[in-house]
Formats: C-alpha cells, structure tokens, sequence
C-alpha cells in the first residue's frame, strides 16, 4: 500500500512539474514586424519571416505564425511586405564638407 501511494505522489508531482513546464511565458511585444525576409547571423545564415521587440530588444524570430504568441492590445504590427532584414547592419556614413562648415565657419 505504501509502494502505490508514493507512485501515484510520484505521478502527480510528475504531472504538475510537466504542465509547468508547457505553460507559455511569451513576453508581450512593443512591434512585431512579420511579411519579412530577415537574415540572421548565425552559421547557417537562416532565415526568417517574423520578429518582435520589446524595449528594443529582440524577442522573437520565427516565421509568421509564431508571432501571435507575441501580441497584445498595444502592440504595434508592422508588415515588412517581403522586404530584406539584416539585423545589425547600420548606415553610419559622414559628408565631410557638411562638417567642414560647422567646425570651420568663415
């Protein structure tokens, strides 16, 4: 008798930590941007359809579908209408002229 009650304590201890751990925690996205063709930089290059920000940091990349995890009543839905994404590559360019008159005024 006491063999069946710590099984069937096993089990249900089981159980709990098993529906815990299928409980979804998706964070809430500020924008989700989907529609898109974005290049992640990994060893793969892969890609994806989908991704969300919150607080400017990335929390989701995915394909489409998986981002509904991800919405709420204020979140911002972008569609990228297939446009390239390639996360990190910033256009950090200079005219030197236009500088030229502020740090040499005549």
């Amino acid at each position: 008798m006491k063999r069946l009650s710590g099984v069937i304590s096993n089990f249900v201890l089981l159980s709990f930590i098993l529906a815990a751990a299928t409980v979804s925690d998706a964070q809430e996205a500020d924008r989700v941007y989907v529609n898109g063709n974005i290049y992640m930089v990994d060893e793969a290059f892969s890609t994806a359809s989908a991704f969300a920000v919150k607080d400017g940091k990335f929390i989701y990349v995915g394909d489409d579908a998986g981002f509904q995890a991800h919405m709420g009543p204020l979140t911002f839905t972008f569609d990228l209408e297939g446009k390239t994404v390639i996360p990190g590559l910033h256009d950090a360019h200079a005219h030197i002229r236009c500088g030229e008159r502020i740090l040499y005024p005549r």
